[in-house]
């Protein structure tokens, strides 16, 4: 069981549910532990900021996960749709926001227990998508998602 606690940016901080967003989370670790605020209503991030976590979310993952049979379907039932520009852009225009972890399988690999290893400089896809299509960039930071499985260099 891993508990989760949303710290906002200040005090009365809000989000409007009618503006679209990007959720930018780092650090994606072994399994990009803060994208679990998404997932559905309840989650201590539904509470902090109601309407966001609704029909027009959706998260964004490697396009390998959507063709693996039994992967895809669990991705799907998440709200997860491939992470390619062609998908991405269609979600934007249906005025979807979207989550996703932007240091990707690279800062996966790179995850080293006590340390948050971030992995932005390359990674600019997400910048251009929220600037094209008038979306809000929210950085979200997990806070020991790096320390929640054991991982060993070769």
């Amino acid at each position: 069981y891993i508990t989760t606690t949303v710290v906002p940016w200040k005090e009365n901080a809000t989000l409007d549910p009618k503006r679209q967003y990007i959720f930018a989370c780092h650090p994606h670790g072994i399994h990009c532990t803060p994208l679990g605020q998404f997932h559905c209503k309840g989650t201590p991030f539904d509470k902090r900021f109601p309407g966001i976590c609704d029909n027009k979310l959706s998260g964004l993952a490697a396009s390998i996960v959507f063709k693996l049979p039994g992967v895809r379907e669990f991705f799907l039932s998440l709200n997860y749709i491939d992470a390619s520009r062609a998908v991405v852009e269609d979600a934007l225009e249906a005025h979807r926001s979207l989550f996703i972890c932007t240091g990707s399988g690279e800062e996966s690999l790179l995850t080293k227990r006590g340390e948050d290893v971030l992995v932005l400089s390359r990674r600019r896809g997400f910048v251009r998508m929220a600037l094209m299509y008038g979306c809000d960039i929210v950085p979200i930071f997990g806070i020991g998602n790096s320390d929640l499985f054991a991982t060993y260099s070769w």
